[in-house]
């Protein structure tokens, strides 16, 4: 964190360090529960943690307006909710009944940063991203939306609404309602269908299809939108979603008669990326596993949710083969391992959260001895005791099956090369007769 304080402003937009160091700072103000000692030690920090905040804040318009730096939107976004955050706190502690009077010098600052923008088109990418900034600093600020639109942000800011944003609405044939930013045709609507009903038939053979315990959420919401920059827009604001993905399925609080458990995707090449993934989730939400996203530790779980997921999904093989040629025997990491991974502890290597999960959740598939234990750790996640039945099954299963495994995982090496080989014969036969 000092390394990124004491680097210039530029080194700490354009390098992905310093992003990341920068993405630490923010999670840091934004994450820190009120009323705890660090909440009041961030207060006294206020004045230095601001300074760095602003001079982000402008960069990271500068930047985004020449389009000269590849992170400066999202540290756009992440700055506004740190800065955000610092107003909150500053009014937490202040012990001022006026409220408006301590949001004042926030909004005049900001409105003396937006001049520059204010005469930026009305279908400016930039222009939306300031729109929707703006809109969850007043939202979140707890502001009258309309008394500043005339006062303040030369009239860049102006509420959003989920409605507009996704108009399109269609029921689905698998339970719940796709909500698109594209008027979908009845052809599309159809092979969306179809994926779904195919990934359930998928997961109902394995699984079987018993609600788990306690869940008694609304039906489900899948959310689509036309392209990755309108989910990254959006699914910071109105959405409050982590757009650092390829899409996202958002469980919420399952034993809620008013949880809206919720799917986000988007379109990539007139094609929803990730849709069945994310699915797989969903049903392995409804289906499988107890509680809400916290009730166990995300290092227990995620192996299981995305090599479920992977493995379902039908998009797992083709990408866990070519990992497979790739990685030397000695670089694979263990059975024991793999079961213990979460998207922290993988620090972006993509191959730790989807490779290796779905190679375990193939190997399950490969005997009935195997197939028992899969079964055996599924109703093991759906018991109410925070993971200690699931816990001693997996425990069991990497002590037992970790030799195994490793003998298994090298006759799917040598079955991928031998594809890769057959694969590429043709090509070179082709090659040498030219």
């Amino acid at each position: 964190m000092t390394q990124f304080l004491t680097c210039t402003q530029f080194q700490r937009m354009s390098d992905y360090a310093s992003s990341n160091c920068f993405i630490a700072l923010c999670d840091l103000i934004n994450s820190v529960p009120p009323h705890s000692r660090d909440d009041q030690f961030l207060y006294t920090k206020q004045k230095q943690l601001k300074s760095v905040i602003k001079q982000t804040i402008r960069a990271s318009l500068e930047f985004a307006a020449t389009g000269s730096d590849v992170y400066a939107l999202d540290h756009l976004r992440r700055a506004m909710d740190a800065y955000t955050a610092i107003g909150v706190r500053v009014i937490k502690y202040s012990h001022m009944h006026d409220q408006g009077s301590l949001l004042k010098p926030l909004n005049r600052q900001l409105t003396h940063w937006l001049k520059a923008y204010k005469d930026l088109g009305e279908k400016s990418p930039l222009r939306e991203e300031i729109r929707v900034v703006l809109a969850k600093y007043v939202a979140d600020t707890g502001q009258n939306p309309t008394e500043l639109s005339r006062h303040y942000f030369h009239g860049l800011f102006k509420p959003l609404n989920h409605r507009t944003l996704v108009p399109h609405k269609t029921p689905l044939s698998t339970g719940g309602e796709l909500q698109s930013q594209l008027a979908l045709s009845p052809c599309e609507r159809d092979e969306i269908g179809r994926e779904l009903e195919k990934t359930v038939a998928k997961f109902v053979a394995l699984f079987g299809k018993k609600t788990v315990m306690d869940y008694v959420s609304k039906p489900l919401r899948m959310v689509v939108f036309k392209e990755r920059k309108q989910y990254v827009c959006y699914g910071n604001y109105p959405y409050r979603i982590n757009t650092n993905n390829g899409g996202l399925f958002v469980k919420g609080e399952p034993s809620s008669p008013h949880n809206q458990p919720s799917l986000y995707v988007y379109y990539q090449e007139r094609k929803i990326l990730n849709l069945c993934h994310e699915f797989v989730h969903f049903l392995d939400s409804k289906y499988i596993t107890y509680g809400n996203s916290a009730y166990l530790p995300s290092e227990w779980v995620t192996f299981w949710q995305e090599g479920v997921a992977q493995y379902l999904s039908g998009q797992g093989e083709a990408y866990a083969a070519a990992a497979l040629r790739r990685d030397p025997d000695g670089q694979r990491p263990s059975l024991s391992q793999i079961v213990d991974i979460d998207a922290y502890s993988a620090d972006g290597h993509s191959d730790r959260l989807y490779v290796w999960p779905y190679y375990v959740f193939k190997y399950l598939a490969s005997t009935p001895e195997t197939k028992d234990i899969r079964s055996a750790l599924a109703i093991a996640l759906g018991k109410p005791d925070h993971g200690g039945a699931y816990k001693r099954v997996l425990t069991e299963f990497v002590t037992a099956h970790a030799d195994r495994f490793n003998a298994w995982l090298d006759t799917e090496t040598i079955l991928a090369k031998t594809a890769r080989e057959g694969a590429n014969a043709p090509r070179a036969a082709a090659a040498a007769r030219a």
